[in-house]
């Protein structure tokens, strides 16, 4: 399995502290259901078959671009995930909390305000995903000739992304120099 960010990457943007097999396991799930669908799969597919033979020093100057579009997207939609199950641990016995004697346990509503916070900048960095890509479709090929490029998919996530202060995918481009 390829990642393409490390915890060690995470942590330079968001305060976590995990398990890296457990970090692994979130972002694996972010890559695959929401990252992919996004950039599309052949894209998604040659992203991952360069960053595999090396890391991302191994990228093109074209997929070097996006990749720094990408990492504060997975980062922010990692963390987000990360919040929702950190409290938690599974064992023979079924979910347990997580608590010890020094820690005091946050509040639904603290724990409600953190996630939405992760996921509005993950749905910010998301937005930046597509107009990069469509700013530089000449530069991906693969992106400009899917189906993720035929808007049906920008508006559904539009639907989803939208929250105080978001604008619609696609709605004031970001110019990228």
């Amino acid at each position: 399995m390829t990642f393409l960010i490390t915890l060690e990457q995470a942590r330079e943007r968001v305060d976590i502290s995990s398990r890296i097999d457990t970090f692994n396991r979130y972002l694996i799930n972010v890559q695959e259901n929401s990252l992919l669908p996004i950039i599309c799969k052949q894209t998604y597919e040659e992203l991952i078959d360069q960053f595999s033979q090396g890391g991302e020093t191994y990228l093109d100057s074209n997929y070097q671009e996006l990749y720094n579009v990408i990492v504060p997207y997975l980062t922010y939609s990692v963390f987000e995930r990360y919040l929702v199950g950190s409290k938690y641990i599974s064992t023979a016995a079924g979910m347990r909390k997580a608590i010890t004697e020094i820690d005091v346990e946050s509040t639904q509503e603290e724990d409600a305000n953190l996630r939405n916070q992760a996921k509005g900048d993950a749905a910010i960095h998301q937005n930046n995903i597509v107009n990069f890509l469509e700013e530089n479709r000449e530069k991906f090929p693969l992106w400009a000739e899917s189906k993720c490029n035929c808007g049906n998919f920008n508006k559904l996530q539009s639907q989803f992304v939208l929250g105080k202060g978001l604008r619609r995918i696609g709605e004031t481009k970001i110019k990228w120099t």
